[in-house]
């Protein structure tokens, strides 16, 4: 994986400063758009619906993201690992990091949107979501989930991506992830009135067109990337998957722990009524 089948930068050749800043930014940009992306729902939700569609938006979102919370901590173990191989020059071990990881992310996906689908409308009224938004965080919650393995996907190729030092793509991607969901945002809100469905719909949309683009970005540079998406190089390697769960689960818990320090917050400013419930989301973002 040297000279020109190196995907992205070579950590092994070089100073590490100039690189590490080549690396980071491309990252700290791709947090901030993330965050964008986010506020604008928000914002656009809060302009057209109004509060009730706020509370819905944002009970249904921290829903989603204390289980997804553990996809995304997987994910980051595996591109710690395929970064310690891409370094080492183990081309075979990182195709079957690659392999351990998509077919993880993908089962874990389906599993978390069943398990979410089913208990969707006890877990709202556990949180005491208002009564007045808990159809809107229904609908929400149920869309999002069921966009699940759309966003695991975008995370593995994303987190393989940058693995292999390529910052500047998951940028890319997720660039686009947030354009259409702006325009998914306008059509079904602005125009069509959907509300929180609207927003739901929106941002599966984004997920979907973001995740098309990153697959069509590796196939093209399948000779640089190494992994020849055939169905036999998705088989589960145990090995690199407890590697990966060694490093992920340790970030999972973590993540687990903040969201539901959230959600537990919400439940109680939730009792309060939609009023102080929409500011509280406001200021969360």
């Amino acid at each position: 994986m040297t000279g020109k089948k190196q995907l992205g930068l070579d950590f092994t050749e070089g100073p590490i400063l100039p690189l590490l800043v080549r690396y980071c930014i491309p990252f700290l940009l791709a947090n901030i758009l993330n965050s964008l992306y986010n506020t604008v729902d928000t914002i656009v939700i809060g302009q057209f619906v109004g509060g009730v569609g706020i509370v819905a938006v944002t009970m249904g979102g921290k829903t989603l993201n204390m289980f997804t919370m553990i996809g995304n901590a997987l994910a980051g173990g595996g591109q710690t690992l395929i970064a310690q191989l891409t370094g080492a020059k183990r081309k075979d071990d990182i195709n079957s990091t690659i392999g351990t990881l998509f077919s993880t992310l993908l089962i874990l996906a389906v599993a978390i949107a069943g398990i979410l689908i089913s208990c969707a409308k006890p877990i709202l009224h556990i949180l005491n979501t208002p009564e007045e938004a808990l159809q809107g965080a229904f609908y929400y919650l149920i869309i999002t989930t069921a966009g699940i393995p759309l966003m695991f996907g975008y995370n593995a190729v994303s987190a393989v991506l940058r693995g292999m030092g390529d910052s500047k793509s998951p940028l890319l991607f997720i660039g686009i992830a947030a354009i259409f969901n702006l325009i998914g945002d306008i059509v079904f809100i602005v125009i069509f009135h959907m509300g929180a469905v609207g927003t739901a719909i929106a941002t599966v949309m984004g997920q979907g067109i973001s995740l098309i683009f990153s697959i069509v970005y590796l196939i093209r540079r399948k000779e640089r990337f190494g992994f020849d998406f055939r169905l036999r190089s998705f088989r589960i390697d145990t090995v690199k998957l407890k590697i990966i769960l060694k490093i992920g689960l340790p970030m999972a818990l973590r993540g687990l722990f903040i969201s539901g320090a959230q959600l537990f917050m919400m439940r109680f400013i939730n009792a309060y009524g939609v009023a102080q419930a929409a500011a509280y989301s406001i200021g969360d973002k």
